[in-house]
């Protein structure tokens, strides 16, 4: 792995394969308008707004782990799936950490509604990609699937961006969930919509009769659907609003 400029921020993080399990969360879930939760979105807005200010700040070492902790796994996983080899993708992904981090310094980004961050991180992800594949050495052996890999069409990295994405929300949402339900509950939950096991399975393992699934799917799938609403107003008002 390539060694970040001496003056970006300190990433010196240890990157690990984000590839998911079979049982891993699939399901999606409409999105309801933020509500509830005694101001819970508020609290998530001001600490993403938070973050987009310390960002600002190449020595702040705990808001750029903040970050990756956040969308390292999002952009790890999203340059593997256009062709990176694991040690190039983590390369790639330090590079584009660098790059967001020069656009913040400089302010260059400006929130232009919903969905502005998103896309804006995936131009910069998008741009390193091409960079990663414009050094290939000339005449380099490769593989007839890497070189298949070598230029995916734009459409099917933007359809990458998009799954990744929407496993990111899901990841999001259920760090957010896990705040407000019982541990039980989320586990039911989790298992039973977002992993979707069947019910026999979940009474096997966690010991639980039908009735109580059913009811903690009741209890925590509009808690969940607050979390999501909660991230997409975030991300489009406050996590990208305050450069």
């Amino acid at each position: 792995m390539r060694a970040a400029p001496r003056d970006s921020p300190r990433t010196c993080l240890t990157l690990t394969s984000p590839t998911l399990q079979p049982d891993s969360p699939t399901h999606t879930l409409t999105s309801a308008r933020p509500g509830g939760m005694d101001g819970a979105w508020g609290d998530l807005s001001a600490t993403r707004h938070s973050l987009i200010t310390r960002l600002k700040s190449w020595d702040d070492e705990g808001g750029w782990r903040q970050f990756f902790d956040r969308y390292g796994r999002l952009l790890y996983g999203w340059v593997q799936r256009a062709g990176l080899a694991e040690s190039d993708a983590q390369d790639a992904v330090q590079e584009i950490v660098l790059s967001v981090a020069k656009s913040m310094r400089d302010g260059k980004f400006i929130s232009r509604g919903p969905g502005s961050f998103k896309a804006w991180l995936y131009g910069i992800a998008r741009r390193r990609i091409a960079d990663h594949y414009r050094r290939r050495p000339p005449g380099e052996v490769v593989t007839d699937q890497a070189a298949v890999l070598a230029e995916p069409p734009e459409s099917d990295l933007e359809a990458l961006w998009t799954g990744e994405w929407q496993a990111h929300r899901l990841r999001e949402a259920s760090r957010l969930v896990k705040e407000r339900v019982s541990a039980l509950q989320f586990q039911i939950f989790d298992l039973y919509v977002l992993r979707e096991w069947p019910v026999d399975r979940i009474k096997t393992t966690l010991g639980v009769n039908r009735g109580r699934i059913y009811m903690a799917k009741l209890r925590v799938a509009p808690v969940f659907r607050t979390a999501l609403a909660e991230i997409d107003a975030a991300e489009a008002g406050h996590m990208a609003g305050g450069a």
